[in-house]
Parts: structure tokens; sequence; C-alpha cells
């Protein structure tokens, strides 16, 4: 993921220890830590941006009926649903939820995340990340011709509210695969921590 930027970077980074940049070269790999495991109460927390009330109900029996055949046109079968306010439509919604906490608890089990700054030289991500200011930062290209990783990033964008308040579709999408071979996406710009921690 990338971060902090309103224009995508023609570059991003990876602080890490000597040892690790090491192994990322040596073995073409990325280390993904477990998206269940990330500490930010809202980080890979889809859960927080479904908000449940009467029209969810309807809605998702709506969509049933729309699916089936019952209904041509959604509106009518919501109107229709919140008319008759059946005893089926809870039952759909409560399916429906069990299923999409199935899915969630499978997507959070099987995802992993790791982070690309979008800055070479940010003394935080140097003491968090880059061994206590001892390690390296390797350098990656965002340019889908000239890394197979580069089009692969997605931006990552900080709020200060509660994302239960921001709607859905002002979210990033954010691809989930994985290229085959770390070799393309790596350039040959790898930085020290020591001696390097301003205007490098």
């Amino acid at each position: 993921m990338s971060q902090d930027h309103d224009e995508p970077s023609p570059f991003l980074y990876k602080y890490t220890s000597a040892a690790r940049a090491l192994q990322i070269i040596r073995d073409s790999t990325l280390f993904l830590a477990p998206a269940a495991g990330q500490n930010d109460l809202y980080e890979f927390r889809a859960r927080s941006l479904f908000r449940l009330d009467e029209d969810t109900r309807h809605g998702i029996y709506a969509k049933g009926l729309v699916a089936t055949g019952v209904f041509s046109d959604f509106q009518e079968a919501f109107d229709a649903s919140k008319d008759l306010d059946l005893e089926e439509a809870r039952e759909t919604e409560k399916k429906a939820i069990e299923v999409l906490n199935i899915n969630l608890d499978l997507i959070m089990k099987h995802s992993g995340v790791t982070c690309f700054p979008s800055e070479r030289n940010n003394q935080r991500m140097w003491g968090t990340y880059g061994d206590n200011h001892a390690g390296v930062v390797i350098e990656f290209s965002t340019d889908p011709a000239l890394s197979r990783l580069g089009g692969h990033f997605g931006q990552v964008r900080y709020i200060d509210r509660n994302p239960g308040s921001v709607r859905p579709a002002s979210w990033a999408a954010i691809r989930a695969t994985t290229p085959t071979s770390l070799q393309d996406c790596c350039t040959s710009n790898i930085s020290t921590g020591r001696g390097k921690r301003s205007g490098g």
C-alpha cells in the first residue's frame, strides 16, 4: 500500500532491517503481516462500514425479489418489502449477514498487509521499521512498465473520524494480487539508515 500522496509517486519505499532486505532481494519475497493482527481499531474492519437498519433488511430482500424475477425494478421490490414487512425479509437479512460474516472472516484469514511509504527519508519510518535507523530502505517503481509490482499498489487515505461515518464509495479499492517475482519490482536503489537521516 502507498500512503499520503494525492498523486501517485513514481517510487515507493520499503523500510526494513538489513537482514530482511537481503531476504527480500535473495528470495524475491515480501513478508505480509496477517490482516487480523493489525492493532488499529479500524484497519481491515470492513464490518464498521456496514450500517444495519430497517432499510438494510428491505434492500436485501428486494434484491432477492429482483434476482428471482418476482420484480424487475428494485425500487418497486423495495417498496413492496416495506409495505408487506414479512418475517421472511427478517430471515433473509439474518442469513445474508451470516454469509457476509463468514466471507469477511475468510478474507481476514487469508489476507496480509505490507506498507510502502512514499517518502524515502522519513524519520518515523526509519525508527519504527528501519531497524531503529540501522536498517535499509528499498526503492520500488510504481510504473507497471518497469515493475511487475507497480500496478498493484493502492493508496491509503487517513481520516480523522470513525470509518463508519464515511460512505464506502469514498474508499479507494486496493488490489490484492501478488506478482510472480519481485526481481522486476525492486530497483537498484538501496539506502542504509546510518548517515542517511537527512537530505538523502
